[in-house]
């Protein structure tokens, strides 16, 4: 079964009375673990959430338990890991955590929501308020799921009962059905079909699987091979098993399989077992490879690709609800399904993999529940083996675009529309690594440099085009805009003292990054790039995409006097400017106000009895863009919306030479506060000397120096 027989008829068949807004989730832990047992897909998941704020709690936070075990009880874990279902491991873990029973119970109800579709709705689980695990309060995640009828867009009308591994010949006959269909069905995915040239790109180095009749391995120095499949995963603690100098003759002559860590294992069972040969310039490696094999749910090299699972426990599922007189089979799956089912699971939170995923024209991605199949045409998985449903439209459409524009046939041009997606790629893309993590920040650039380097390519820019060309993360045909990416979290800086990115470029900070969509109103203002502006030292002149050793950005630009922000709290990342009395003007910091100086320009005062009560910060500001809103025009009172760079010096002592401090973003400012932001950009004698001399006809425009 997908559903326990408790939400089966507490949210689905019992009918939702006029006025009634709440239903309670399980009343008892009792009752929510053994539904785990039955295998209820909504009980293991809102249990997983329940189980990571139990751990993020300052009572259940613990050493990680692979930074305290020793090697032997790690192959345990590892082992244990690959050989038992989630729901197998939530219940262990919940048999394990005592003072779990003295949590008060339920921990979630549920409400439900139009979803504005006939016979579709919405089921919404929230956290029941005041929860505690001792004297810490719980922080808790909501879960929402679709509901819709079986009939609607091609559904099954059944639950896929599934075998009990992900290694299992079901699975594996599933998955040549996806590769024939792709093959031979998807007109999208026609140009993956189209044969080689003779002399095109592959690895310098390959694997040879061998066959079933002689299953040597072996490593290969080039010659071209067709038909590769590619595996990424995640290394983990002490990867051993790496190919040196030292060891190059006697891998080419042969390698142990027993040796290898189990994720290469399996990596070769697959290919094997799909008929295909195994591979090891990023962009050249995805792109060109046949499929690639993503061990997604693998925290580390020795976890491997496939798991044990319970035969019903993968989503979506279909159950019958009860709509008004009649009862339907209706499907069951997670709002936010490709983020839950992929992009959280440990693999695709490393900083390499994004580009990893967004060149490889197929992946199979094996999760601890199930397997799911992406290519440009489809993205479907073993519960629902014909693709997922239109209803279903979450983080999974914006990688479908991505595939069908990167690998379109050759000889189709780009529409205009196709161009503006590609922006919006950018734009994903960056938002999304940002997120990730690297184990060297030294490598921000290099990790995504396969990206810039396709998008490079779809764009069309020669490489000797400088008005173009790709600086620092951002595109020269988009520079002036693209300085308007904000901060949202910080992560932890890691003591690297060599040069990275320049500070107008979002690859130079350490967080969560933001980049605002593309101003499509006609601007009534934007910083303009001086002619030769863009000054670029490449680490390696023959890599335009890779790391950098310097960068600067001379740019035209409206300079504001110092503008005044405050916030409660010293350590914050947004805070708010003291002028905005009508529409919203908030400071974005790029970094923790403590790592700055005076010397640098950056002035931080606390008020403890002002109007605007807390820390008081003062800033120099550039301004990037801004538009009149489209609403307001014809009105008395019209309110404008744009960005702008706070700046600190660059040099001391040094005019008109600036570094960001962080970004700007205005909403809706109309009256006194747009013509007080306006008034600050008249400088007063003393800052026009000290600050930027002006050098231009136009008594607010100045030239200044970004480093």
């Amino acid at each position: 079964m997908a559903i326990c027989e408790y939400c089966s008829e507490q949210f689905f068949h019992a009918p939702w009375q006029s006025g009634e807004r709440q239903k309670d989730h399980h009343a008892t832990l009792d009752g929510w673990t053994k539904s785990i047992e039955a295998a209820c897909t909504i009980c293991t998941l809102l249990f997983e959430h329940f189980k990571t704020a139990i751990q993020t709690s300052k009572k259940g936070t613990t050493v990680k338990e692979d930074d305290r075990k020793p090697n032997k009880l790690k192959k345990e874990r590892d082992n244990y890991t690959r050989t038992n279902s989630s729901e197998t491991m939530l219940l262990g873990w919940a048999n394990r955590h005592c003072a779990l029973r003295d949590i008060k119970f339920p921990v979630y109800q549920a409400s439900i929501q139009d979803a504005g579709g006939r016979e579709a709705w919405a089921l919404r689980f929230q956290p029941r308020s005041g929860l505690f695990l001792a004297e810490d309060q719980l922080t808790l995640t909501s879960q929402s799921f679709f509901v819709y009828a079986a009939d609607y867009d091609g559904a099954p009308e059944s639950t896929v009962n599934l075998a009990e591994n992900t290694q299992s010949t079901t699975t594996f006959e599933q998955i040549r059905q996806w590769i024939q269909l792709c093959e031979t069905n998807h007109k999208q995915c026609k140009s993956l079909h189209e044969k080689r040239p003779h002399d095109a790109w592959v690895p310098p180095r390959l694997i040879d699987v061998g066959t079933s009749d002689s299953p040597v391995l072996r490593l290969v120095l080039t010659e071209n091979k067709a038909g590769s499949a590619y595996g990424n995963y995640k290394w983990g603690y002490n990867p051993s098993y790496l190919l040196e100098k030292g060891n190059l003759d006697e891998f080419c002559n042969r390698i142990e399989r027993e040796e290898m860590p189990q994720t290469f294992q399996d990596a070769v069972y697959a290919t094997r077992k799909l008929g295909l040969q195994e591979s090891p310039k990023m962009q050249e490696v995805y792109g060109n490879a046949y499929l690639s094999l993503a061990a997604v749910s693998a925290d580390n090299c020795k976890h491997g690709l496939f798991r044990q699972r319970t035969s019903s426990g993968a989503p979506p599922f279909v159950v019958s609800v009860k709509w008004g007189r009649r009862t339907t089979k209706s499907v069951v799956v997670r709002e936010d399904f490709w983020q839950g089912e992929v992009l959280s699971e440990p693999m695709c939170h490393r900083g390499w993999v994004l580009q990893e995923r967004m060149l490889a024209p197929r992946i199979l991605h094996f999760q601890r529940r199930q397997v799911l199949w992406q290519c440009p045409s489809l993205t479907a998985c073993e519960a629902i083996l014909e693709g997922l449903s239109l209803v279903v439209d979450d983080e999974r459409k914006y990688e479908l675009r991505w595939r069908q524009i990167f690998h379109r046939p050759k000889s189709l041009e780009l529409s205009k529309n196709d161009r503006a997606d590609l922006q919006e790629v950018w734009r994903l893309a960056v938002e999304r690594y940002s997120e990730c993590h690297l184990t060297k920040n030294s490598d921000k650039l290099m990790a995504i440099a396969g990206i810039a380097k396709k998008m490079q390519s779809e764009f069309r820019i020669p490489p000797d085009n400088r008005e173009e060309r790709y600086v620092a993360g951002l595109w020269g045909h988009l520079l002036a805009e693209q300085l308007a990416w904000r901060v949202d979290e910080w992560r932890e800086a890691k003591d690297e003292p060599s040069y990275r990115a320049p500070s107008w470029s979002w690859a130079s900070v350490d967080g969560t990054v933001r980049v605002p969509t593309r101003i499509t109103t006609k601007r009534t203002y934007t910083m303009k790039i001086e002619p030769g502006g863009v000054n670029l030292v490449l680490a390696e002149a023959d890599k335009p995409t890779g790391s950098i050793l310097f960068a600067s950005l001379t740019v035209k630009v409206e300079l504001y006097r110092p503008l005044k922000f405050f916030s409660p709290q010293k350590d914050a990342v947004k805070w708010t400017w003291t002028g905005a009395e009508h529409g919203e003007c908030r400071l974005y910091l790029d970094w923790p106000v403590d790592s700055y100086s005076l010397s640098e320009g950056v002035n931080v005062k606390e008020y403890p009895s002002d109007k605007y009560s807390g820390y008081h910060l003062e800033c120099l500001a550039a301004m990037v863009a801004y538009e009149q809103d489209l609403e307001s025009n014809g009105s008395e009172s019209p309110t404008y919306s744009g960005f702008a760079l706070a700046l600190k010096s660059g040099k001391a002592g040094q005019a008109r030479i600036f570094c960001r401090l962080g970004l700007i973003e205005f909403r809706r400012l109309t009256g006194d506060s747009w013509e007080a932001l306006r008034n600050a950009k008249e400088l007063r004698a003393q800052e026009k000397d000290e600050i930027a001399p002006s050098n231009d006809s136009a008594k607010d425009k100045h030239v200044i120096t970004l480093l």
